[in-house]
């Protein structure tokens, strides 16, 4: 014995209402005079002048095989 699908209706009023929209869009919200507070910068003003390392951070590295292998390696997929 096949079963009749449900139907789903809406109300009456919800149906009027979508059908019978005038298209117009939604209103943009009221200002209520709150503004953002005042940033607190620069925080560590002794550090804006630094100089830095004495070296640059690349020529510094060593890599071994291992970590290339794994970095190469690591993320594909299973085979």
């Amino acid at each position: 014995m096949a079963t009749a699908a449900t139907k789903f209706r809406i109300d009456v009023s919800i149906h009027n209402l979508l059908q019978d929209s005038n298209g117009q869009k939604p209103r943009a919200a009221e200002p209520k005079g709150l503004t953002l507070p005042v940033p607190v910068f620069p925080q560590y003003p002794e550090k804006l002048n630094a100089a830095g390392p004495e070296y640059p951070a690349e020529g510094n590295r060593k890599w071994g095989a291992r970590p290339i292998y794994r970095a190469i390696f690591g993320c594909s997929p299973p085979s």
